[in-house]
Parts: structure tokens; sequence; C-alpha cells
């Protein structure tokens, strides 16, 4: 599918009131966590630092000729800053259907790779939740987009990366997020392959930016862990269900700003990427992945995604399925817990899409839980998801 005139349905949850999430979503940087032997550099591995992930798809987009010479073609399902920096540069979108595990219609990619028109200048792949798509499967799409003059853009934004900074990769250009692994202000890497034009260098951040950065860094190292969450059970009343909006939007959103295009990481950010250990991140996360897995295995009305997990594979996310978005979802965030949906997503006639954009939490696994937050999240999940039964037996 094609899309002129980006139309994107938005989620507006202003009327429901939600509370501050009681959990951080992403982790902090803990003193415990880190090394003084530094780990491989990812600049001597030929990568790129950004400002965050965005920008370096940015780069990545407009040195493949998006806007100029093509299209870009993504998926479906996407977190609305994957198409900001197509929209920054003006492109046209297209979207490609996914299959239930997230991975990309093959057959449907390459009919609009076929169609007459405008030209595709690089298709966007991603790995959701840290779950890698199969080598074989990136290599049809590699060879795909090589017969039709496209380039391939590998989204690793949810892998970890920094522990396999030399894996090859068929793809023209990689881009990985840092920061949300490592838990630093900023942080996003481009990698280009020798095929590939590589961007201008990026330029230094000022030195207030930089002080904020390494002052950030400082307290979160010298803090204690976060408080336990308060004890409060998901009441019966219910918020609001928000509404639903619908949008033509010809530029990126307010998560863009176009000023960072240009700016590399922080020195804070670049120096927490190669002095956490990441063997203890990586099994730190599989045990709370585990953990959810485990638990909701006895819960009604929801499922994981995936119903295994690849122990190679660090996760980034949780994600649940549910089957009924209100009031689960609501519920969950009127009581604190923190989740993330992509529920502002560009329209297309993906059922998987459609249905994902509300049905599909992204709940945390990182490192920096403690047990007693662990305990707190999964009961909270669970009281809700009794609530919601209870009430669908009743109605």
């Amino acid at each position: 599918m094609s899309v002129a005139e980006p139309r994107f349905l938005r989620f507006d949850p202003s009327a429901c009131g939600f509370p501050s999430a009681q959990v951080p979503p992403l982790p902090k940087p803990r003193l415990g966590a880190l090394r003084w032997r530094a780990n491989p550099s990812p600049s001597a591995a030929g990568w790129a630092s950004f400002a965050l992930g965005r920008y370096a798809l940015h780069a990545a987009f407009e040195a493949a000729g998006v806007g100029r010479q093509g299209a870009l073609l993504a998926p479906a399902y996407h977190c609305r800053t994957m198409l900001d920096p197509a929209l920054a540069l003006r492109a046209e979108i297209s979207l490609y259907p996914l299959d239930e595990a997230l991975q990309p219609d093959v057959a449907a990619l390459a009919a609009r790779l076929q169609q007459p028109g405008q030209p595709v200048a690089a298709v966007l792949v991603s790995h959701f939740f840290g779950r890698l798509q199969a080598p074989a499967l990136m290599g049809e799409i590699a060879a795909l987009c090589q017969a039709h003059g496209a380039r391939l853009i590998e989204d690793r934004a949810h892998c970890l990366t920094l522990d396999a900074l030399d894996q090859p990769s068929p793809a023209d250009f990689v881009v990985c997020s840092p920061y949300k692994f490592v838990g630093s202000l900023d942080g996003g890497m481009l990698r280009c392959s020798p095929r590939a034009q590589a961007p201008a260098r990026q330029s230094a951040a000022p030195v207030r930016a930089e002080l904020r950065g390494w002052l950030h860094a400082l307290r979160a190292l010298a803090s204690s862990p976060a408080a336990p969450p308060i004890q409060s059970p998901c009441g019966a009343a219910l918020p609001p269900a928000g509404s639903h909006l619908n949008e033509v939007s010809l530029g990126p959103s307010g998560h863009y700003q176009q000023h960072l295009q240009a700016r590399q990481g922080l020195s804070s950010s670049r120096w927490l990427a190669r002095h956490t250990r990441l063997d203890s991140l990586a099994a730190a996360r599989l045990k709370r992945y585990h953990q959810w897995h485990a638990h909701v295995q006895s819960l009604s009305g929801c499922r994981p995604l995936y119903p295994t997990w690849q122990e190679q594979d660090v996760p980034y996310m949780f994600p649940l399925l549910i089957d009924a978005a209100y009031p689960l979802f609501h519920r969950l965030k009127q009581c604190g817990v923190p989740i993330w949906r992509w529920d502002e997503l560009l329209q297309s006639p993906c059922d998987t899409a459609t249905r994902y954009r509300e049905h599909l939490l992204h709940l945390p696994c990182h490192q920096d839980l403690s047990e007693s937050q662990m305990g707190w999240m999964m009961g909270q999940l669970g009281e809700a998801c009794h609530l919601a039964t209870r009430q669908r037996g009743t109605a």
C-alpha cells in the first residue's frame, strides 16, 4: 500500500487521566552494572554515533535516496518515530503487511517493489522486541532489494547489538539504539556497508548538553534502587475510553527534533555503552522476560506474542497480546503499570497492524527491575485480567 497523503490513526488519552507510571519503563545505569575494562569500540567496528536511532534512520534514508529517488517501504506495524525521518525528507511512504509473528510478507513486499509508478528507494526491515528475523528471510529480502535497485535498511533499535558489533548483515545500512538497553540519556548508531554511501560525520553536542548527560549518568549511578510501588489494587471504576483520531500528518511528529539530525550521541552515553556489563544485562533481561512468560500462562484474556523465545536474543520488552483493549489496557494504565503500545499508526489494510495497534502491549523486562517491582506489575496484571473476566461473565 502506498501513502501519498499520510493518514495516521492516533489514540488520544487526554480524557483518560492516566497517572504517571510507578515503575520506570527503561533502565537506569547502576554502578554495579559497570565494568572498568571497556567493551569493544563501536567506532572501530564502523559504527557512527547519533543522538538517537531515529536520526540514524534519517541519515540512512537520505543516503539511500528516500524522497529524492523514491519511496520508503516500511512495515505496517511501526513506531511513529520509524516513519518521522521519511516525513522529514518529504518522502512517499509505502507499507508492507506482517504476519502474526511480525515477520514480513515477502510476497507483498516483492509485489510493491515490482509495482509501476513511484519506485522504492529503500526497504526498512525491523527486528521487534529483540527477536531477530530469520537470516534466510533477511537474505531473501536483500536479494529482492538488489534486484529492484532498492537499499535495505535493517532496524535493530530493539536489539542489544553492542554485544555483536561485527555481526554481518545483508543490509546496506544497520541502525540500533543502545540507550534503550544501557540507560543513557541518548544514543543511536548507524553502520553502512562498503557498497553504501556513508553519511557526513555528525557534529559534537554543545557543552551544556554534554554536562547534562554526565549529570544524568552520575545522579543515576549514585542513586539508590527505586522504592517499591504503592500496593494499590486495580479499582473497579474505569477511566473514559479515550478517543481515536484520524489525522493527516505531512511532517514528523513532536518526538522528532530536526536540529538533532546532525548531532552525535553524548560522550556520557557512549561511555556507558562501552562500560556496561553486557553479559549481566542480557541474563537479567532474559530472566525478567521468562518471569512474565511464566506468569501469563495462568491468566485469561492475554497471552505472549511469542510462545517460545530464542535464548541468543536479548529481549527489549515483553510483548503481550490482550483480547480486550478496553478495559484491560485502561485499567493497567490507571494503576500506574508502565505500558507502551504503538497506537499511532499510518493506516494500512494489514490485519496484524490494525489489531496490534490496540491489543499488543509492551511490558518492561529490563535489568534494573527489582523483584518487588516485578511482583507488583505481575500482581496488577493478574488482578486486571481477573476483573475483566468477571465483568465479562456478568455482562
